[in-house]
């Protein structure tokens, strides 16, 4: 039997089970793992360990390490890693030695569950592991980082989530489990996320107290960031990230490039979080200026929300297209956040076009949530509709209400009316149809990367259509959702009916209302029948009951019905369906009710009354006649008003503009690869900033290199990529096929390919060596389609508007939100003014010379006369 190993406390089961027979430890590893264990047993005793296996394998003996040549078939974690829909943890690996211990079961069955994120079978685990003293470095920062994707997806309670976190950092601290320095910076993440400030505090005293043996730059920059989100001061923050400049800067980075900056990406983050939380922006822009050039295609993520979460929309923009273009991709959710903001600042459906496309543009994932935020800003610009000259509803009134005493004259007069109105709806309908040529456009091209409207999407466009009083499209819209749910692909529930009742309350469709109405009511009916069950009777159609914290659904029904009857003359309905569905309301539910009714019919009150005060003024001041196109106005009004004063021409030139990006757009999506970046032309004048000619850039491009003197070189910075998937990788391998005029074979992410042939591939390693000893630093190219030293330059320009808006502030808007014309500086003008402010810098040192930079950046971008 093999000897058990010192051990403090008593094993486990599962360990003393596995320590019965070596033969029955090897049995209990996969079959990779037991022929490697094997590796210095006979010949006899491999072929018994493979015997079951051979007849299903397809083995080949003789390798280096006797692994069996088995090409393995993809798993769906695999397959959707590589989709890009599952994030890979790494498959567990176990050294030959462990697999020659006794404990390689339990040790990689340990893994697995961390890998595959099945955390409450891994912490059962660490109990036993920690007792055999068997566990390494990278279990602690794997089992830490597996957490923090937990609590983050949600898959384990937050209650659940500290609890473990406890009992790792008190294996971490009684050093039972041995430190990793990422497994510090995921545990302050998960508490700072989870706002366990009193815990994390306490970790961190630890931490500090153990000298600098537990910390690093990545250490120090995770809390910074855990800190500033308490709300330390500033300056107590700075002093840690100079601490850590001190302790753990290197004159020379990993790249092999020089500067007096620390280029520890986490750190940096870290400080960035607190400078941009203190308002502190101007720091916060140098911050991410030196990590954006010294790193132009590897900022995390992070960074690049720090400032889009917590700065003006305008400036969240700017930033948002700069990670984009050095191939960056952020989440969906970042996407949303910017896109809703920018739209409810500025109503610039051009600027939602142009986000969408830049986030397609690198890989981004078209989805239909994505697509609505599209076409309901397409809906938003349209302009309002001509209002008719009384409200629908009072066309059927009469009917109604008995016999029209309305005399000849005023019945002409009122029929000529409405003939103008009809003319003029004709006007409009003309008008607004290319619009929704493009929502219809927009529809297919995202339908054609299989991503399909919802009935939100035709929910959207019914609202927005009946409010305009424009039929032909909501009988459409409402077409397209009888198709959607008669194909089976989405369901019907309460908030599309509500959604089809007010477009045809809107419409003074009565038909349409008592239709509607009556099928919300069947599906109610359904829906009852279906939850309550056994404790359902036929006929019940309104329960009354409200959940805590849940949305009264029955309640906003019976005020869809009230608005929709009102607005198509038909009270006697309404009171109709209350009559017959009273005696299954709560109190709560009667009281709501007749509040909404009063309310209703107290607005239509007040309105006459207002009316009637306007007359007898008119009627003192000798007036003809008064303008109550106002009160219509408002009764008719259900939803926010669209754009105001927007002539037909206008929105012709805004149709074409948003199918000019769309052509595009459509491009971008039916392409293979990451789309050139730079062949994109996004308009930035819809920030405010001031427009740049050629000769101004070239000016920029003069100050910028003064100020790069002292930048790296770093000849190995570039963008890694696929040669089979995006642009850089295509180009690179066409520029290798003609120049060798055969066959390249694929190498490694960022490295030139090698051709098969022996002699060839010596060759071309030798030119790659001299040019990169002659100087030809940061000419690989970004997935986006930009040299390095491109990006580098753009990112600079980027962080000058940025300082712009930034000094602007976020109230501030140029004129019609285009930039400022006929005002920027000229060529020579520029340069005179470049060189007196670089003369007054230079005479500056420390800090203030950093901040006399930033101020001559800012103002590059704004030189006016």
């Amino acid at each position: 039997m093999t000897a058990l190993p010192s051990a403090t406390r008593p094993l486990t089961r599962l360990a003393q089970s596995s320590l019965i027979t070596r033969s029955n430890a090897i049995q209990s590893l996969c079959y990779r793992c037991r022929v490697l264990a094997l590796k210095d047993a006979s010949p006899a005793q491999l072929f018994a360990a493979g015997q079951s296996q051979r007849r299903y394998l397809n083995i080949k003996w003789g390798s280096k390490e006797h692994v069996p040549g088995v090409k393995a078939r993809k798993g769906k974690r695999q397959r959707l890693i590589e989709a890009g829909k599952k994030a890979s943890m790494g498959a567990p690996q176990l050294t030959t030695d462990e697999l020659k211990d006794a404990y390689a079961p339990e040790l990689f069955v340990f893994r697995s569950d961390i890998a595959s994120g099945n955390i409450n079978a891994a912490m059962q685990s660490l109990t036993n592991l920690i007792e055999l003293d068997i566990l390494r470095h990278s279990d602690s920062h794997n089992l830490a980082q597996a957490l923090h994707e937990a609590f983050r997806s949600r898959k384990l309670p937050k209650k659940a989530v500290i609890e473990y976190l406890t009992t790792i950092i008190e294996y971490l601290k009684s050093g039972q489990l041995p430190k990793h320095y990422l497994a510090h910076v995921h545990i302050l993440s998960t508490l700072k996320e989870a706002e366990e400030w009193a815990l994390g505090n306490e970790y961190w005293n630890w931490l500090k107290d153990q000298n600098l043996d537990h910390l690093d730059a990545r250490v120090f920059g995770a809390v910074i960031e855990f800190l500033a989100y308490q709300g330390a001061p500033l300056e107590d923050l700075e002093n840690l990230y100079s601490l850590a400049l001190e302790k753990f800067s290197k004159a020379e980075d990993a790249g092999g490039g020089m500067h007096h900056r620390a280029t520890s990406l986490t750190l940096v983050q870290g400080i960035i979080t607190a400078r941009v939380l203190n308002q502190d922006w101007r720091r916060a822009y140098e911050a991410l200026d030196i990590v954006a050039r010294l790193h132009p295609t590897q900022v995390p993520t992070r960074i690049y929300e720090i400032f889009i979460l917590n700065r003006p929309v305008r400036e969240g923009y700017l930033v948002f297209l700069m990670a984009c273009r050095a191939g960056t991709k952020l989440s969906g959710k970042t996407l949303m956040w910017v896109v809703a903001n920018w739209w409810k600042a500025t109503m610039d459906e051009k600027g939602v076009l142009q986000l969408v496309l830049a986030h397609l543009a690198i890989g981004g994932k078209p989805s239909v949530v994505l697509l609505n935020k599209v076409i309901f800003g397409l809906l938003g610009r349209l302009p309002e509709a001509p209002e008719p000259p009384a409200p629908l509803g009072s066309l059927v009134k009469s009917e109604l209400e008995g016999v029209d005493e309305r005399t000849a004259e005023e019945k002409e007069k009122e029929s000529k009316e409405w003939e103008e109105w009809d003319r003029k709806m004709e006007e409009y309908q003309a008008a607004v149809n290319p619009m929704f040529g493009t929502i219809r456009r927009t529809i297919e091209l995202f339908d054609g990367v299989n991503v399909e409207p919802d009935l939100m999407t035709y929910c959207n466009i019914i609202s927005q259509a009946a409010r305009r009083h424009l039929r032909q499209i909501v009988a459409a819209a409402t077409r397209e959702i009888d198709s959607t749910v008669r194909s089976g692909k989405e369901v019907m529930d309460e908030a599309p009916y509500r959604v089809i009742l007010g477009a045809c309350g809107s419409l003074a469709d009565q038909e349409g209302v008592k239709r509607s109405w009556e099928r919300l009511v069947e599906w109610r009916k359904q829906y009852l029948k279906e939850t309550m069950k056994t404790n359902y009777y036929p006929g019940r159609v309104w329960t009354g009951v409200l959940k805590e914290g849940a949305r009264d659904h029955e309640l906003m029904s019976w005020k869809a019905l009230i608005r929709a009857g009102f607005e198509a003359g038909m009270k006697p309905y309404i009171l109709e369906q209350l009559n017959k569905y009273q005696n299954q309301f709560s109190s709560r539910l009667t009281s709501e009710i007749r509040l909404e009714l009063v309310r209703r019919e107290g607005s239509l009150q007040k309105s006459l009354k207002d009316e009637a005060e306007m007359l007898a003024a008119a009627v003192k001041t000798g007036q003809d006649s008064i303008d109550t196109s106002n009160f219509s106005r408002k009764q008719n009004r259900i939803i926010a008003t669209g754009v105001p004063d927007t002539n037909y021409t206008d929105l012709r030139a805004e149709v074409e503009e948003y199918n000019r990006i769309l052509d595009v757009m459509e491009k971008v999506i039916r392409s293979t690869v990451a789309y050139d970046f730079s062949t994109l032309d996004l308009d930035l004048d819809i920030l405010g900033i001031p427009e740049m000619t050629e000769d101004d850039v070239g000016q920029l491009k003069e100050v910028y290199e003064h100020f790069q003197k002292n930048m790296p070189r770093n000849p190995w910075l570039t963008a890694t990529h696929d040669p089979k998937t995006d642009l850089a990788g295509l180009q690179l391998r066409e520029m290798k096929e003609e120049k060798e005029g055969g066959k390249v074979e694929e190498g490694t992410e960022g490295e030139e390919s090698e051709v098969k042939e022996g002699e060839e591939g010596k060759e071309r390693k030798e030119e790659k060596k001299k040019v990169i000893q002659g100087g030809a630093w940061g000419e690989g190219r970004s997935v986006t389609g930009y040299s390095i030293n491109q990006l580098r330059f753009e990112n600079w320009i980027s962080i000058n508007r940025l300082l712009y808006l930034a000094e602007k502030g976020p109230s501030w808007r140029e004129k019609d939100r285009g930039g400022v014309k006929g005002v920027i500086l000229g060529y020579n003008q520029r340069e005179a003014k470049a060189k007196a402010a670089i003369n007054k810098v230079e005479g500056l040192e420390g800090r203030q010379w950093e901040e006399g930079v930033l101020a001559l950046r800012s103002s590059l971008v704004g030189w006016k006369k």
